[in-house]
């Protein structure tokens, strides 16, 4: 006797979904409760919600990595871009994959960046190099950029460090120097 399909509606997937979400929320108030009651949110200023919440834990951040920076390099150099790249992993991420996305496509894009980020990441608070030989087993590993060490995506990053802070002209260097004349040569095939 075959089996009866069922058919589960759009109404109870959304409503597993949304007591998934609830219950996160729920969560998130018991751990940050306090915290989130002593954060005011002023339609006026944006700035305040920064200077309550995300400034001292950026100070945090950069005290925990200062530790561990000073311990096995010493440099403040970095601790600056290994508090930044925690701070702001997604969009040093996003915009390696843009670069991966337009000379390899989309395959295994997050792979690469994410082994990118990492590789920064060790470099910045461990002083370890940055691994981009590729071979035929790591997939992960983007195939430009693989003959200086690292050399050009520390340079991406600390271009990208700039740009986030308003400072545009270490990321147009990097762009003149380093993409401009590998996109020719992808034109030129």
């Amino acid at each position: 006797m075959p089996k009866e399909k069922k058919e589960i509606s759009k109404e109870v997937i959304s409503n597993v979904f949304s007591n998934i979400l609830d219950v996160a929320e729920k969560k998130h108030k018991e751990l940050y409760g306090e915290i989130i009651k002593k954060v005011k949110i002023d339609a006026d200023s944006p700035n305040t919600l920064y200077h309550a919440l995300i400034y001292p834990l950026e100070n945090i951040i950069e005290l925990a990595v200062k530790e561990v920076v000073i311990k096995n390099r010493g440099t403040s150099d970095d601790v600056e871009r290994a508090s930044f790249l925690l701070q702001h992993s997604e969009y040093i991420d996003h915009n390696i994959k843009g670069f991966i996305n337009e000379l390899e496509g989309s395959i295994c894009e997050s792979d690469k960046s994410g082994y990118l980020v990492n590789q920064l990441f060790k470099n910045f608070l461990l002083g370890a190099d940055i691994n981009v030989t590729p071979t035929k087993e790591t997939y992960w590993i983007p195939s430009f950029w693989t003959d200086n060490k690292g050399k050009e995506w520390l340079e991406l990053f600390d271009g990208l460090h700039g740009m986030y802070y308003g400072n545009n002209k270490k990321y147009l260097a990097f762009m003149r120097e380093n993409w401009l004349p590998l996109l020719k040569t992808k034109i030129k095939k």
